[in-house]
Formats: structure tokens, sequence, C-alpha cells
């Protein structure tokens, strides 16, 4: 018995030593990954962003090990480059990284349990829904901002209650007391969950709060809900805000809105929350309107038939291209600019010629992006003309077209009525006239050329010589 005894237990050292060897040998594993993760980290403060985007990607190839040192690095009073760095690593770590994030709505300071929040917005787990809750409480605005917005993306319903607390908390009334804002941005939370036991709220602060900003929040709110309970509210209310969500509510609000504007007349506001319904009466009302006697009337309706997506109104754009407020004018040829349709080009041309600078440099600036030889032809006399309103509005024509001998013309144009967009394209062109032409250009005016860094940010991209 003795020797069978022994026996056993030599076999049960065996087993544990090899136990201990293995969880030995994770742990330095770990050990040494949590080390290379520390040496990562600090490569997300390199002013290369290729060096950056490596080291992020390296922190996501090690995983779990690499969570504690992205979170330690946010407590050293990090750089712009770092915070971002260990934000973007975190969402592509993923749900691994929920718990410690949780966990870190807790930390001391402040850019952790932002950042924290922030990730967890993007991860969109469940899971942190309670913590992001409790910390609607922090005691930074910042991170109670971040919070809300992770919330909204999360849509969870149990979020609606404490939301509602939020947007009805009586302390934030005070202005002084939330200068950002936070119960609008808890009321356009609310709208974006979607939940029906935020209409009531919602609905009472349309009415009733003092603040204006907060009350067109909640009108916003209300139309992403798409409850007709706030059809009423929001038509007393006829805010910008109040205006854009009988739009979302749809088709059954144009019924209450027509009888409104055939008891009361027409208003700018009632007219653009009309077009949004996108009902087939919308069109006639709209139309008549482009004849009111109020300039302000006959804009508004010039700017909402360029949202109403059917073809009859494409003449009584064409006739109110011809009015006689050049407001009028301005918002017709805008509304133009939107259509597909050949009808637009004559009158387009025809306000090239128009006396106010505004419209013309639009009905230019729209010519330039129609492929249609009358449109061309147009541009191309205007710039034999030397019309450099028209020259620097529709700029990007005559850089794609690359006719040589242009380029004077466009030089002009760019230093007498040319901006920074402009400089940046003709320096970004591939033509060295009109690079010469831009880097001067931004030495005058006080501009720096910066050349990219390998593998950073490039050029917007813009229009090419003779392409």
């Amino acid at each position: 018995m003795a020797s069978h005894s022994i026996k056993n237990l030599g076999k049960t050292s065996t087993v544990i030593l090899t136990i201990l060897l293995a969880f030995s040998s994770t742990f330095l594993i770990s050990c040494s990954k949590e080390k290379q993760a520390k040496n990562l980290v600090q490569k997300l403060k390199d002013d290369d962003e290729s060096v950056r985007r490596e080291a992020i990607q390296a922190l996501v190839e090690i995983g779990t090990p690499a969570i504690k040192p992205l979170l330690a690095a946010l407590e050293e009073e990090p750089g712009l480059e770092l915070v971002e760095g260990v934000r973007a690593a975190f969402v592509e770590i993923g749900t691994l990284a929920v718990e410690p994030l949780i966990a870190a709505l807790k930390n001391e300071k402040d850019d952790v349990r932002r950042v924290a929040a922030q990730v967890l917005r993007e991860i969109k787990d469940t899971r942190a829904v309670e913590a992001l809750n409790g910390a609607l409480n922090d005691k930074d605005s910042i991170v109670q901002l971040e919070v809300m917005k992770a919330l909204a993306e999360i849509k969870d319903p149990r979020s609606v209650e404490p939301l509602i607390a939020v947007l009805q908390n009586e302390e934030l009334k005070d202005r002084e007391k939330d200068p950002i804002g936070l119960r609008g941005f808890a009321a356009v939370a609310l709208g974006q969950i979607g939940d029906a036991r935020a209409v009531e709220p919602l609905i009472a602060t349309l009415e009733d709060d003092e603040n204006e900003k907060v009350r067109d929040s909640a009108a916003r709110a209300l139309g992403m809900i798409r409850d007709p309970r706030a059809i009423k509210p929001l038509m007393n209310s006829m805010s910008e805000g109040a205006v854009w969500a009988i739009g979302q509510i749809g088709p059954s609000t144009a019924e209450p809105l027509i009888a409104a504007i055939k008891k009361d007349g027409y208003s700018a506001e009632k007219l653009a929350a009309l077009a949004q319904t996108k009902d087939e009466r919308a069109l006639e009302i709209v139309i008549k309107a482009l004849k009111d006697d109020s300039e302000y009337i006959r804009s508004t309706a010039a700017e909402q038939l360029g949202i109403i997506d059917d073809s009859r109104v494409i003449e009584p754009l064409i006739a109110a291209s011809r009015d006689r407020d050049s407001g009028v004018r301005l918002k017709a040829v805008e509304s133009l600019a939107k259509k597909q349709d050949v009808r637009i080009v004559e009158p387009l041309i025809g306000a090239l010629k128009d006396k106010d600078s505004a419209v013309k440099k639009k009905a230019a600036e729209s010519l330039a992006a129609i492929e249609n030889p009358q449109a061309n032809e147009s541009l191309v006399a205007a710039l034999s003309d030397k019309d450099l309103e028209i020259v620097t509005a529709a700029y990007t024509f005559f850089i794609r077209k690359g006719q040589s001998g242009t380029e004077e013309v466009l030089i002009a144009a760019l230093n007498e009525q040319g901006n920074v967009n402009m400089a940046e394209h003709f320096l970004n062109c591939g033509n060295t006239l009109l690079q010469d032409a831009a880097r001067k250009w931004a030495d005058k005016h006080g501009y720096q050329i910066n050349k990219p860094s390998t593998g950073g940010a490039q050029p917007v991209p813009g229009p090419s010589w003779g392409n």
C-alpha cells in the first residue's frame, strides 16, 4: 500500500508541476504581451500617422493584455494623438474591452471616463447600459454628454426613464449650471431611442420650457419618434425644429397644415412643413405661393419646390428665376440646379446675366456641374469675355477642360475673387502655372502650404487639369 501511495503521489506531483509550468508560461506570455503593449502605446504619440496606425493594429492583435496599458495611458495627461489612438484601438478590440471600459466609467480622471463612454458608444454593447445610465450623473458635463450619445446609439429601453429625468432636471434649467445644454441632448437621445414613453414628456417640454433650444430639440425628438400625438403641439409651435418634425411624421400632417394655410394664409414655416410631407396637394399650394405679394413667401416657395421630386415644378421655377426680387431669383436658381432636367439649362444660362452677383455665381456654379454642350459654351464665352465672377464660380469646369491659354484668366480670378479652396485646387490640379499662382496667393494672404507626411492625410480630391 505504501509503495502504491508513493507512486500516486508522484503522478499527482507531476500533474501539478505540469499545470504550474503551463500557468507560469501563460503568465510570462501575458506579461510579455503587456510589456509589448506599453511600448506600442507610446508610439501612439508619434507625429507620423502611419506609425500610429501600425501601433493601433499591433495593439488590436495583442487583444486583452493591451487593455490595461491603454487605460493607463489616458491617466498620464495625454495629447490629442494619444487619446485618438487609444480610442481607435479600443474600438477595434471591441467586446473584449467592454467590462474594463464599464469599470473605467468610475475612474477619477475625466479623460478616461470620456474615452470610455465614446468607445462604448461605438461598440454598442448592451452590457454597458446600466453603467452608462448611472454615469448620466457624472460630475463632468462632457462625460455626461458622451454618455448620452452612447445611450442614443445603443437604443436600449432601460435608458428612457433616466434620460427623461435629465430632460426634466430642475437644476439644469438654470443655464449657468448647464452651459452646454445637456437637457437638449437628452431630448435628442430620447428621439433616437424612439420609445413612446418619451412622447408626453417631450410634448410638455415643447409647450412649456423656457429654453428655446431645448424646445427645438424636443420638437426634433418628436419628429424622430413620429407619434401622431405630437402633431397638434408641433403645429402650435412651428419652430424650425417643429417644421422639420412635421415633415418627418409624414402625410398625416398635411391635412391640418392645409387647413391652417386656408384659414390664416401662408407662412414660411407652414410652406416648409407642407413641402416635407410629400403630400400630392402640397405641390399646387406651394406653386401658388410663388405669386404671393410677400418676397419672403415667394422665396420660401421657390426653396421648397427644390425638395419636391416632381417634374411639374420646373416651369414654375423657371418663371421664378425671373422674379423682380433677387432673393426669390436666387432660391429659384438653387432649386433648378437640384433637378435632373434638360429644361433647366436655358434659364441657368440666362441667369449668367443677372444683375445680382449671387444669382449669377450660383448659375455659373450649377452650369459647371452639368454635362451639356450649351452649358459648356456659355461658360467658355464668359471666360473669353473675362467675366471673373463667372470664372471664379465655375473654375472647376475650366480646370477639367484644361485648355491651354486659359490660365491667365483663371489666375486673375483667383487673385481678385478667389478663396482658400480655389487656391488648394489650383495647387493640386497638375498645372504648373496655376500651382505657382496658388503659392503666391497663399503667401500674400498669410497661408502656409503643408506637404502631407508619408502615410498621412492627403489633399482633398479636386479637379485635375485636362481630365
